[in-house]
């Protein structure tokens, strides 16, 4: 994938009709650039260790990926969808230094943002299941507040460990009522709350001492899930969702009574490593928080799980299974990067920012070898996620607005939610946001939906209804098709194929559909690579 120049663009005039009348299908209201916290050593820390790693394993490293590559990719990471042809055109014609440090800002400060993330730490919070459900679905405006206004990542997560009441009131509790929704229990919110937060796998440790890690007993277990022993529940009365429920702390039957498989065991809470009983002050669950968000391993679990969200791998594999955080086996840049996000004030912004202009997150995906990937000297091909192929083809087909023209603007809202949960279900197994591999069932969906069925048909309001209203000469309709669809020109071997294919055709409709349909359904559209 090449970069456009300004010589290779289209016309000032043409883009200006195409892009003009290219309404986004989805808010895209973007607020003023305000450059992030990041410091500049946390990138030059990254780049000084993979340089070092690089030369260790014998590796040079690709080439620096080209402009139209590296906006693609950071765009589906940073927002959770593919760049507008506006924006594929104003980053390549930008002859400004810095522009892609500009760029990442610029996605940083969009509503795009705060809403594709929210989405990724549902999934992890809460799934995917009780995302849309129409009980918890209200509790989504607290996620993307937290993003939107940057808060402190240890904030956020204090907030979900130690709320209390119904998620209309405090949505920060639809962490913990998202267990008692899916009828789980506190054995199971304790081992949750471990590996998400530590990157500890304690929950082998339930029903017997841990299997391989011998440092957690099932005592261990027991005196950690025990500091949900004052949680309580109860159902309230909402006037417009009937009985929901709400959460609370009771000292009642303190010290906890932890629920076993055919019994209860009475213990009191004490933090993993901890030789003595924890005397909280309070409650216990602030008490675990506090404990939480001091351990080195919260910082290092966060990064950890970062990473391996830009780059498909982990720096420390699994992800969720860091064993102690002076285990010898973590990357010197794990720690290194956990102490720089831990200075900045737990600030995700910061941490994403320092990934993605590193040396290692710009190399090109193109022609690299499997050994170049697994040291990060190449990028990995990673397949999209549900939420980015659901608002990247709404995107580039411009259904939403052929939904608006037919059945009224007040049902694109519903079809929107429509097709998202039919992507969220045939995806319910790629939660944890790592590599993907599409299966027969998950194909199926890509190539035959009402969006690569209908959206790419060339209507009044289509993006390729658009492209057709705009010009008559094949060339310039493939060559804005691969803008809408791939953020890029066709390479010249490209133009002579498809233009030849058209023509001998007869360039109808039909024939312009279906090799738009082909396009939003290859390999290209369908990977972050």
């Amino acid at each position: 994938m090449r970069s456009t120049t300004a010589t290779g663009l289209l016309s000032v005039a043409a883009l200006a009709v195409f892009l003009g009348t290219m309404a986004l299908p989805v808010s895209r209201a973007q607020t003023a650039p305000t450059p992030t916290a990041v410091k500049v050593g946390a990138t030059q820390l990254i780049d000084t260790h993979m340089t070092a790693m690089w030369r260790n394993a014998g590796v040079a490293p690709a080439p620096r990926s080209s402009d139209t590559e590296f906006l693609r990719r950071v765009t589906l990471d940073l927002v959770g969808r593919i760049p507008t042809p506006g924006e594929v055109a104003g980053f390549s014609s930008d002859r400004k230094p810095n522009k892609r440090l500009r760029m990442v800002d610029r996605l940083l400060a969009s509503t795009d943002y705060a809403q594709h993330w929210a989405d990724v730490y549902m999934d992890l919070l809460i799934g995917r299941q009780l995302r849309l459900n129409r009980r918890v679905g209200g509790a989504r405006g607290y996620f993307v507040r937290t993003f939107a206004t940057n808060k402190r990542f240890d904030s956020f997560v204090d907030e979900l460990i130690t709320a209390s009441g119904d998620w209309q009131l405090q949505p920060a509790s639809v962490y913990i009522l998202s267990f008692y929704l899916q009828g789980k229990q506190v054995d199971q919110l304790a081992g949750t709350t471990a590996q998400l937060f530590l990157g500890q796998q304690i929950q082998c440790a339930q029903c017997h001492d841990h299997p391989y890690d011998k440092r957690y007993k099932q005592a261990d277990f027991n005196s950690f899930a025990a500091y949900f022993g004052q949680l309580r529940r109860r159902a309230v009365r909402d006037p417009l969702f009937g009985n929901v429920l709400s959460v609370f702390d009771s000292d009642r039957f303190a010290p906890k009574a932890v629920r076993r498989i055919n019994a209860f065991t009475l213990t009191k809470p004490r933090f993993l490593g901890d030789t003595a009983v924890a005397k909280p002050k309070g409650w216990y669950r602030t008490e675990l928080s506090t404990k939480i968000r001091a351990s080195p391993l919260f910082a290092m679990a966060t990064v950890n799980r970062t990473w391996r969200l830009l780059f498909g791998r982990a720096l420390s594999e699994p992800w969720n299974d860091l064993r102690s955080a002076t285990d010898p086996k973590h990357p010197q840049l794990l720690r290194g990067l956990a102490g720089a996000f831990r200075r900045s004030g737990f600030d995700h912004k910061s941490l994403l920012k320092a990934i993605v202009l590193s040396a290692a997150y710009q190399r090109t995906s193109h022609n690299v070898s499997a050994k170049q990937r697994t040291v990060f000297a190449a990028a990995n091909v990673r397949a999209l996620s549900a939420d980015q192929l659901y608002r990247s083809q709404l995107l580039a087909t411009g259904i939403s607005e052929l939904v608006a023209r037919s059945r009224g603007q007040a049902r694109v809202p519903r079809f929107e939610q429509q097709f998202l949960r039919q992507y969220l279900f045939r995806f319910r197994d790629q939660g944890d946001q790592g590599d993907r591999a599409h299966n027969v069932p998950q194909a199926l969906i890509l190539r035959n939906n009402h969006v690569t069925n209908h959206g790419v048909r060339a209507l009044p309001g289509s993006v390729l209804g658009r492209i057709f209203a705009a010009s008559s000469v094949p060339e310039k309709r493939l060559e804005w098709m691969f803008m809408a669809a791939y953020g890029r020109r066709p390479r010249a071997a490209e133009t002579t194929r498809y233009v030849t294919l058209l023509r001998r055709q007869g360039s109808t409709r039909d024939v312009y559909e279906d090799l738009f349909h082909a396009m939003l359904t290859s390999t290209e559209f369908v990977t972050n690579h």
